[in-house]
């Protein structure tokens, strides 16, 4: 139990000060190399992470469950409306979806998926190919690619596209592993060779140009910042706190700067008391505020407030996710403060713990109507009390802090 709790209290946090991570810190990838923006491109999208907080590791040979997975991260993630064709793929398995999705749109056939093994050059482009409706085109002269093979056009078609080119001027290597570099620089290319926002830290002296109704930390504490990210629609500030107390003797500057929100249309939406310390959330019902801090830094989040919800569920009745398991912000009528996917496969869902008891017992009442049995029971020693529930392969774990409400979902 104590590693399932581990991973649950982990994950239920939306912001770490003392985890964030930005493309940029990859200690593996300079500025000049060749799969530089495609990386940052691919980290700020979702399409993959680093394999450790400092390290990407883009000489890395790529699997065929890699990076299947990457394309369909790419492609928004979405839902497959097919049965699992594999008899070698569980619902532990980390690409189970993609595979499936991949089946579905006709990347792969047969009812057997090599997740393990690499995936080669030849490989990458007619994934790739296919997802273009198989367009033809002439084939491409090159010595290793014989006219007939099934790979042909794709190979074709990734040159004319500009997807990749040979080897060598005569050779395209169809047989020759892919790295993780390569593999995001593919894709990158592939989807147009967007351009990248997390690539470069934000410069210049206006920081809150991007949000004009958000009045600038810096500016109203007259400190400066120490570092600053963005990341997809998320903009990240960070401040000393030493330098804030400095500039600001004898006052209570979060006070007034929520004061300040206040007059600029925000409003106190949630509080989290994490194991880096209390994140508090401002909503202008569009855009969302975290200030959190960790030490001597103090942290500024600003993000959509779509960002929180867009995971909600469709139906009314269950999570989109997780299918089967009763949607507690649907039930209950709260929206969640925080989705985020566990790394076991499941996900987190957290809330405010502004609920009567009458819908939590409403809640209760309705997992126990539809099977959900009660398994354990515990406390952590912090604070935090946890009920277990499963049916099936489906456990739940519901869990109350003093501020929170927090429910986890994984399956064995």
């Amino acid at each position: 139990m104590k590693k399932k709790i581990s991973l649950f209290l982990i994950s239920a946090f939306c912001f770490s000060l003392s985890s964030t991570a930005f493309a940029g810190n990859f200690t593996d990838v300079g500025s000049s190399d060749y799969c530089y923006t495609p990386i940052m491109w691919a980290v700020e999208k979702g399409v993959t992470n680093g394999t450790s907080t400092t390290t990407f590791s883009p000489n890395e040979i790529c699997t065929v469950g890699q990076i299947l997975t990457f394309i369909w991260r790419a492609n928004g993630q979405p839902t497959p409306t097919i049965s699992n064709p594999f008899t070698n793929v569980t619902d532990k398995d980390y690409f189970l979806s993609a595979a499936c999705w991949a089946y579905e749109k006709g990347l792969v056939s047969g009812n057997i998926f090599n997740a393990n093994a690499p995936c080669t050059r030849s490989m990458a482009v007619t994934y790739l190919w296919k997802l273009s409706d198989s367009v033809a085109v002439s084939p491409a002269s090159f010595t290793d690619v014989p006219v007939g093979a099934e790979y042909a056009s794709a190979v074709a078609w990734a040159v004319k596209n500009g997807i990749t080119s040979g080897t060598t001027s005569t050779t395209f290597s169809p047989n020759q592993p892919c790295t993780r570099g390569q593999i995001v620089t593919f894709l990158h290319r592939f989807s147009g060779s967007p351009t990248v926002t997390s690539a470069n830290k934000i410069s210049g002296g206006d920081f809150y140009v991007s949000h004009p109704n958000i009045p600038d930390f810096g500016t109203f504490s007259g400190v400066s910042l120490i570092d600053s990210d963005v990341k997809g629609n998320t903009y990240y500030y960070f401040y000393n706190n030493k330098d804030i107390l400095n500039a600001n003797p004898n006052k209570n500057v979060l006070s007034d700067y929520e004061k300040q929100l206040t007059s600029n249309g925000f409003s106190y939406y949630s509080t989290f008391e994490s194991s880096d310390g209390p994140l508090t959330l401002y909503s202008n019902g569009d855009t969302v505020i975290s200030i959190g801090t960790k030490d001597d830094t103090l942290g500024i989040l600003i993000r959509p407030l779509s960002d929180l919800t867009q995971l909600t569920t469709s139906d009314g009745k269950y999570y989109s996710q997780c299918p089967g398991v009763p949607d507690f912000g649907a039930i209950t009528g709260t929206l969640p403060t925080e989705i985020s996917p566990r790394s076991d496969g499941g996900w987190t869902y957290t809330y405010n713990k502004n609920v009567s008891k009458e819908r939590l017992d409403n809640y209760s009442k309705i997992l126990s109507s539809e099977g959900f049995k009660i398994v354990n029971a515990m406390g952590n020693g912090y604070g935090s009390n946890f009920v277990e529930v499963t049916k099936g392969n489906i456990t739940i774990l519901f869990g109350e802090t003093d501020t929170s409400i927090m429910i986890a979902v994984y399956f064995d």
